[in-house]
């Protein structure tokens, strides 16, 4: 354990941080001292590999795990927080990172689409944050941080089932912050446009940068700094949004 980090002693869950922002969300948890549960569904390779990281960023003395689940499954869910818990001995913060997102034009909006986002984007955080509670009530002051996304303020086309998504997460973190204040933090940070994907073409890459008020798309690493703002940063902020987005809300 990095005795010398602001989370040494703390147990930090992180879903979805096998690969991308959640890997990098719990690589800095970790190196500020963290014991992390690293979650996955699919990706059990990229998991154990950012297990073995997180132990590294320790200094080969912190503890990481890696628990498996359906975030579309309650039962899983449940089931993977509480093998978080006993794999850490307790929970100190969660971090609903993981999140489904696809285009979807208007006139192709499915049922299905609908259920996949709600689940994953939106109930599945209630779920974890649920699960997770006792273990949370036992701290001194826990954190819980939602990772939502600046279009659920701001919604752009073509993706209406994220969108609305989204936006529920934005309006549960601030009604959770209120119903488990004073000893549990809730907050959430939003990013922007990240890590384009690997198909995007460079010319539609510089514009979307162009777009942005910073001018450049954001590294995985900001989310984590703003994520670490509120796991191991102000104990004095609840309820509030963090926009990691270049500008693109105000834009």
């Amino acid at each position: 354990m990095n005795t010398a980090g602001k989370l040494a002693g703390k147990a930090v869950l992180v879903t979805g941080a096998g690969v991308r922002v959640g890997r990098s969300i719990a690589l800095a948890a970790a190196a500020e001292g963290a014991d992390v549960a690293v979650h996955y569904f699919r990706s059990a390779g990229p998991a154990e590999d950012t297990a073995r990281a997180c132990r590294e960023a320790a200094g080969g003395k912190g503890r990481a795990v890696t628990v498996k689940a359906d975030l579309a499954d309650p039962a899983q869910v449940a089931a993977m927080v509480e093998a978080a818990a006993a794999g850490l001995g307790g929970l100190f913060g969660v971090v609903n990172s993981a999140s489904v997102f696809y285009r979807t034009p208007l006139d192709e909006v499915s049922d299905a689409a609908w259920r996949e986002n709600l689940d994953v984007n939106l109930l599945a955080p209630w779920w974890v944050i649920r699960a997770a509670l006792p273990h949370l009530r036992r701290e001194a002051s826990a954190r819980v941080i939602n990772i939502v996304d600046w279009a659920g303020e701001k919604p752009y086309t073509g993706y209406l089932p994220y969108v609305v998504s989204k936006a529920g997460l934005i309006c549960m973190t601030k009604a959770l912050a209120k119903e488990l204040a004073p000893f549990i933090t809730v907050n959430a940070v939003a990013p922007g446009p990240m890590l384009p994907p690997e198909d995007l073409a460079p010319e539609d890459r510089e514009r979307v940068a162009a777009r942005i008020p910073l001018k450049r798309w954001g590294r995985p690493e900001d989310v984590a700094a703003a994520v670490l703002f509120f796991l191991a940063g102000s104990d004095f902020a609840t309820g509030s949004i963090l926009h990691v987005d270049g500008g693109s809300v105000i834009a």
